[in-house]
């Protein structure tokens, strides 16, 4: 059997695949055109989720539409010419938001949520990064006068149905919790078994530094073309391997496509920002504004130090429109309503998550290319679930039975 592999994006996804094949012998090069973990493994919100049982396509999505349509919301925004283009994949998106096929998706993302903590602890703990990673879970806020408390005790009574660990918070519980915000929060549900990074990117390099240290190679550049030779693979016309990872995001669809596989994959993308606050009211773990339409984070950047990540909703384009900054504008202002913000620091980040039909990653072997496979459409749990997608696809690449049934994750479900 040929050991020598080469991977297709240098994201926390295919930098965790490339430390578990070089665990079981393999011979490993990382090809990524931006760097190690410069896509949205560096611009996510560094929370290791044990509760994204319930994907954005769930049952509730429908009820929500006609808001969605008129641009009430900023939650979600939308190039209504880039849903009419791709109307095949949101009438998936819309049914596996039903009933019956969301129950099978819900199941699946429990057990990745179950499984990826252990997965990050493991590498963070080898790359002496601990200090990087809290475990004290996080939470989602309403704002008074918004949120029906019985809507939020509704949701947190499903997700300890769907076997999540969480508690309703009251008003008194939220000010314990995140005594440095604002008085703005009437009651909130808490998930505290997730832990957060300080620093995603940094941890993604940290993991590609003991590759590299177990002596992996990493080479910056772009990936223009593909050739399979008999049994061989032959990248950019130089990189010669027996088995190709694709682990490139959104990018994955493109990289695949001069082979005629046609991968159904879209950017959800989504902006941040960074903000310093005053070093005795950083809050106390990561939250979910729920009515003001972001995520809080605390960070700690190279080049702006200690400080808070604030991050967007969803927005439905193409992978290279222009940036909308309707909606980060929006959570910035709504922050400054949460926290005493000193000012913002930095640029304004785009990035772009890769979404399937079912909102379910794919794993494993091209049907029409048994030797390429692919890891990717992690969509909102990338940082999440990058470890252990990069467990279990080392061990379908080896023909080992993975920690847990993966058939459901595999191409053949896309007929890929």
């Amino acid at each position: 059997m040929g050991k020598k592999i080469i991977i297709i994006g240098a994201g926390i996804i295919g930098v965790s695949t490339a430390l578990n094949l070089q665990e079981r012998g393999y011979e490993v090069t990382l090809l990524d055109r931006k760097g190690i973990c410069g896509e949205s493994s560096f611009g996510n919100a560094g929370i290791i989720e044990t509760d994204e049982v319930m994907p954005i396509n769930n049952p509730g999505l429908f009820a929500k539409i006609p808001k969605y349509l008129a641009g009430m919301s900023f939650d979600l925004a939308y190039n209504p010419l880039f849903i009419a283009q791709n109307l095949g994949f949101f009438a998936q998106f819309l049914y596996h938001a039903l009933p019956q096929p969301n129950k099978r998706v819900q199941a699946m993302l429990k057990l990745l949520m179950d499984n990826s903590f252990a997965q990050h602890e493991k590498w963070f703990t080898i790359a002496n990064m601990g200090e990087r990673v809290v475990k004290k879970g996080w939470s989602f806020y309403y704002r008074h006068g918004v949120s029906n408390p019985a809507d939020a005790q509704a949701f947190q009574q499903k997700m300890r149905q769907l076997g999540v660990e969480c508690d309703y918070l009251n008003q008194a519980d939220v000010r314990a919790q995140n005594p440095n915000l604002n008085d703005i929060y009437s009651h909130g549900v808490w998930f505290q078994t997730s832990g957060s990074a300080n620093n995603p990117g940094a941890i993604g390099r940290g993991y590609a530094k003991i590759f590299t240290d177990r002596g992996g190679q990493f080479v910056c550049e772009q990936v223009n073309k593909i050739d399979q030779k008999a049994n061989k693979i032959l990248v950019n016309n130089q990189y010669e391997c027996d088995k190709l990872v694709v682990a490139a995001g959104v990018w994955s669809g493109q990289i695949v496509r001069p082979l005629g596989v046609r991968v159904p994959l879209i950017a959800e993308r989504g902006y941040h920002i960074h903000a310093k606050i005053h070093h005795d009211a950083i809050p106390h773990i990561p939250f979910r504004d729920c009515d003001g339409s972001y995520v809080m984070a605390n960070m700690d950047i190279e080049g702006i130090g200690k400080c808070v990540r604030i991050s967007s909703g969803v927005e439905l384009n193409t992978i290279d429109a222009p940036p909308n900054h309707r909606q980060i504008h929006n959570a910035m202002a709504r922050a400054h309503e949460a926290i005493n913000i000193k000012e913002f620091a930095g640029e304004i980040w785009l990035g772009r998550r890769p979404t399937t039909p079912d909102s379910l990653p794919i794993m494993g072997a091209l049907a029409q290319y048994p030797n390429i496979y692919l890891a990717c459409g992690n969509q909102h749990l990338g940082f999440t679930t990058g470890p252990l997608t990069g467990k279990i696809l080392t061990d379908i690449i080896d023909g080992n039975q993975p920690i847990f049934p993966v058939g459901e994750l595999s191409p053949a479900r896309y007929g890929i």
